[in-house]
């Protein structure tokens, strides 16, 4: 068995060095939390966790915008204008993930039903809240948001491999496998590993 236990912070200090021409902030980053890592050579098996706070992935994020982005001589910024409406989605939806990255899965579904609220076409804050349901076991809530999203937006993968791992928690394998089959069609990679592994077992 091989272990090792890092501290977040140093090791991403150290990534920085790799940047192109990085203009190093003036203090230290900070300790951010915890990354384990183990693994059991004899039965092949690994394990990784890591614990942050959200305080410390702010500071993360705060950190690497120290860092400015080379862009060609002569050139302006170019990008695209956020409307204000997808700027509060956006910050809401980063709430809700950032909560259930901490395992607060009825705060996280908070932040996603504030947004549908107000904008109840926003298929993301339906898949997100689906995800939260399903991490709350209740599967049937889940498979309705999830399927709003896959109504509002029937194009992206991820929707329908959310929506497929769910109902195999509900039992329903061959609608799990139609939405597997559907989320490798839009290029989910999950989905394409799942099939294969799947279709190993036949």
């Amino acid at each position: 068995l091989i272990a090792a236990d890092y501290d977040l912070g140093p090791y991403i200090q150290t990534l920085t060095g790799f940047l192109p021409k990085p203009s190093i902030p003036r203090d230290p980053l900070p300790r951010l939390g915890k990354i384990k890592i183990s693994i059991d050579a004899d039965k092949g098996m690994g394990k990784f966790s890591a614990s942050m706070k959200t305080d410390d992935i702010r500071e993360m994020i705060a950190y690497f915008k120290e860092f400015p982005v080379s862009k060609p001589e002569g050139t302006k910024d170019a990008g695209p204008v956020r409307s204000d409406e997808e700027k509060e989605t956006a910050f809401l939806i980063e709430k809700g993930i950032l909560a259930s990255m901490q395992g607060d899965y009825p705060g996280a579904a908070g932040h996603f039903e504030t947004v549908i609220r107000k904008y109840p076409k926003n298929s993301d804050a339906h898949f997100f809240l689906g995800l939260a349901y399903q991490e709350m076991g209740d599967v049937s809530k889940a498979l309705s948001s999830l399927s709003k999203a896959i109504a509002l937006n029937p194009e992206k993968g991820d929707y329908y491999y959310g929506r497929g791992r769910t109902y195999l928690l509900a039992k329903e394998s061959q609608k799990a496998m139609a939405d597997f089959n559907q989320a490798a069609t839009l290029g989910n990679e999950d989905a394409r590993t799942y099939l294969k592994s799947a279709s190993k077992f036949k």
